[in-house]
């Protein structure tokens, strides 16, 4: 009787090692951080859809992320006329980090009192697809990138005369 009083309270001397007090248990673990460079993005070239002429009947033109305009009830100018193209943008940041492009869904060009739309924007980057959307691989070396974005102008069939201009925000973002 006396082994087995002796046992019992080995026994239970390890049970309480092996579940601590009260049956609580307790674990160690690690938290960690990774910095990296924090994402940027400077301006190169405007958007410019150039010098256009209305013909009487509504219309659009387009211009790509490669910098090519193409014209539906518009008039382009191109000798005398005012450069296109697309406009530009550098991203800069991680080394091989992706990142994200958004774009606003139109934009509202002003002469004086009277405006048109830019709408259907589109980015492009290097390393990724034309896109309302469009993403993007900072390089390697250097950790940037540049990106184009096109868009298509709506011209009024009687647009009043004059220079319109307006600004549109481009963001990046890590992915």
């Amino acid at each position: 009787m006396k082994k087995l009083l002796v046992f019992a309270i080995a026994i239970l001397g390890f049970s309480s090692v092996s579940f601590g007090q009260n049956g609580n248990t307790a674990a160690n673990a690690n938290a960690s951080a990774t910095i990296i460079l924090p994402i940027s993005l400077v301006k190169g070239n405007d958007m410019r859809f150039g010098t256009l002429a209305p013909s009487g009947v509504a219309g659009t033109v387009l211009l790509s992320t490669a910098g090519a305009r193409t014209a539906t009830n518009v008039q382009l100018q191109v000798a005398g006329g005012v450069a296109f193209g697309a406009g530009d943008f550098t991203a800069t940041g991680q080394p091989s980090a992706t990142y994200a492009i958004t774009l606003p869904t139109t934009i509202t060009v002003n002469s004086a009192s009277n405006n048109m739309t830019i709408g259907t924007l589109l980015a492009k980057s290097a390393s990724g697809t034309e896109s309302h959307t469009a993403t993007g691989t900072l390089g390697a070396s250097g950790g940037t990138e540049v990106f184009t974005v096109g868009g298509t102008l709506a011209v009024g069939a009687t647009q009043a005369v004059g220079s319109y201009t307006g600004t549109y925000s481009v963001t990046v973002n890590y992915n």
